[in-house]
């Protein structure tokens, strides 16, 4: 595939999210002029740039769709459910050619077809729009008036489509006698037939238009539609943006990771530098940090280049939310805020799937049935918000229904019928801790599978899916009032803050995020609890377990106080016992390789200044280990 035509498929697609997301945003406030003028614009674009690459039959649906949305910004007709749903059937098509041509670099053998179908969708809907808007007088009349109209505008567009006259001919009265069959107007669609057959036949056939105009001009003539009024084209934001290939990107992060470590390495050099003194030593320090200070720069300014907006898997959700509301018959109304902060590529690119599995939850078990609403004295449309924001290395995203809440005698109950849990233990938890079970693999409150829930899959891969990306999910609910998901989650997966620490004569990184304290024990306070070790920390028995022997690194004894660590993970937490503590530092991770891909509990490597690797563990295998 040529350079030119993917470019085309990026932009193209790029413009069929934005007038995905206009479309939906005018369905909610009909009179928003500034998306109405977006998603007319984006069309626009699109048959501009089908025209360039010579896709005829996507410029013509695009054509179609743009003259609809052209009525509506001259005040001809007003914006509807089926308007909306007409122009996103015409995005899904788009879509569906565009991976067509990803694939094979055209459109598919049957995109005229479709085409076809679309420009009659079109035309039916402002045929019908028309007969609504009529008086009862004159409505019958206004029929053939209204189609006579749309079809000028269709027959004008074949003449991209790369036929001859008589391929045009035919093509055209196709278009037009569909159109009128699918109203009901079979009378009208033989004269169409005929006309273009005595068109065809003649020595010197004539514009197709004429013969469909000759044969609908006796039940009524219409004028020509106006013009479409041209887009005014500002400044083009692309002029600002460079598109690179995301390969490129992740080998650049990869050389600034290596420059991070021989950076390190000459940190060790002038931390031993300190001791000498002389010039020598002074300039090497001073060097030092000049250039710490600067690939610190060049390490944020690569990792901001791997930086997107949340609103890339936000703005998907509009459409979801919508088709799921008339799916339920639940009236919902998605309120999305913070779709500007921004987030490493990866963590944005993976987290829909887990976004949808808890906008599914929310529509199908948290917001009530319209009537149960009322009875409860809520608004009738329920709200259901999606928001993101940032706070500090951490990127916060929301998901909040304003439904019934999660009732906890219900998790109980269902975690016992399904056999995830014995009734006596739920009989002793905690309502947290009841309302932890729906993170059990094959928790489900559904009594019936449907499209939205019932299988047992869900809340279980939510929480793997954020630990995977170095974050954690946490769940707040209120009787009656709704629930609300947090996923808190690292701005970047690239680079990690790390606390290092020594056990066994080996240095390990202990990811910050996971770290509640450190503390010194007295080894008289350290008590057995069967095969395992406890201390008690403010009241709180929390397990011991030495760091060295669970990861099978000798550990040599000592009558010393209890160096520990007391870190938490995925909802399980204990201490760590280490040999000492070292330093905080960012680190840019790497997969273990070789050898150490074998060893349990590592999350990945990286160099330290002296050359040693410091191996980064993952806590919560670390805690599983000794489960296990």
């Amino acid at each position: 595939m040529n350079e030119f035509l993917e470019q085309f498929l990026v932009e193209a697609r790029e413009l069929i999210e934005q007038a995905a997301a206009d479309l939906l945003a005018l369905e909610r406030e009909p009179g928003d002029r500034a998306s109405l003028d977006g998603s007319f614009r984006a069309f626009h674009t699109l048959k501009g740039g089908a025209g360039i690459v010579d896709f005829a039959a996507m410029g013509r649906a695009m054509h179609a769709a743009e003259d609809v949305l052209s009525t509506v910004r001259k005040g001809d007709r007003p914006v509807s459910a089926g308007l909306i749903g007409d122009c996103l059937a015409c995005l899904d098509q788009v879509v569906q050619w565009l991976d067509s041509i990803e694939e094979s670099g055209e459109l598919p053998s049957e995109a005229d077809a479709a085409a076809d179908r679309l420009a009659v969708r079109f035309a039916a809907g402002a045929i019908e729009a028309a007969k609504i808007e009529a008086p009862a007088v004159g409505a019958e009349p206004a029929v053939p008036a209204a189609a006579l109209a749309v079809l000028r505008e269709q027959i004008a567009l074949l003449a991209v489509r790369g036929e001859g006259l008589e391929g045009r001919i035919a093509s055209a009265g196709r278009l037009a006698a569909n159109v009128f069959r699918h109203l009901g107007h079979s009378d009208v669609a033989e004269r169409i037939v005929d006309a273009v057959t005595e068109s065809l036949a003649g020595p010197d056939p004539t514009s197709i238009a004429g013969a469909i105009e000759s044969a609908v001009e006796s039940l009524n003539e219409a004028p020509a539609p106006d013009a479409i009024a041209s887009v005014t084209v500002g400044p083009n934001p692309l002029s600002r943006s460079l598109r690179v290939d995301a390969e490129r990107v992740d080998a650049l992060v990869s050389l600034t990771g290596e420059l991070t470590v021989a950076k390190n390495a000459l940190g060790h050099i002038a931390t031993l530098a300190r001791e000498g003194d002389n010039a020598l030593s002074a300039s090497i320090v001073s060097e030092y940090g000049k250039l710490d200070r600067l690939i610190d720069g060049l390490q944020r300014a690569v990792l901001e280049l791997r930086i997107l907006p949340l609103r890339r898997v936000f703005q998907r959700f509009s459409r979801l939310v919508r088709e799921m509301s008339e799916s339920l018959a639940k009236p919902v109304r998605l309120v999305i805020e913070g779709e500007e902060t921004q987030a490493d590529k990866a963590i944005v690119e993976m987290l829909f799937e887990p976004l949808l599995h808890v906008v599914r939850n929310a529509m199908d078990h948290g917001v009530e049935p319209s009537a149960e609403r009322a009875a409860a004295g809520k608004s009738a449309i329920a709200t259901i918000s999606l928001r993101g924001r940032r706070e500090g290395q951490h990127v916060l995203v929301e998901v909040e229904d304003d439904g019934r809440g999660i009732d906890r005698e219900r998790i109980r109950r269902a975690a016992v019928e399904r056999g995830l849990v014995t009734t006596d233990t739920v009989a002793g938890m905690s309502d947290e801790a009841a309302i932890d079970l729906v993170f059990l693999p094959g928790f489900s409150t559904a009594a019936d599978v449907t499209d939205l829930s019932g299988r047992g899959v869900g809340m279980d891969a939510v929480r793997a899916s954020i630990e995977r990306l170095g974050g954690r999910v946490q769940l707040e609910t209120r009787a009656g009032a709704g629930s609300t998901v947090r996923f808190v989650l690292p701005f970047s997966v690239m680079m990690t803050r790390v606390m290092t620490v020594e056990a066994g004569g080996q240095w390990f990184g202990i990811p910050l995020d996971a770290v509640v304290e450190t503390v010194r024990v007295r080894r008289d306070e350290i008590r057995s609890v069967g095969q395992a070790r406890a201390l008690v920390l403010r009241n709180r028995t929390v397990p011991l377990i030495g760091l060295a022997a669970t990861l099978g690194w000798a550990k040599a004894e000592s009558d010393s106080d209890a160096t520990v660590v007391v870190a938490s993970s995925g909802g399980v937490s204990g201490g760590l016992e280490v040999d000492r503590l070292g330093a905080r530092m960012d680190v840019m991770l790497k997969p273990p390789e070789g050898l150490l891909s074998g060893i349990p509990a590592i999350a990945g490597t990286t160099m330290l200044g002296d050359g040693q690797v410091l191996l980064v563990l993952d806590v919560k295998e670390v805690f599983t280990l000794t489960t296990s």
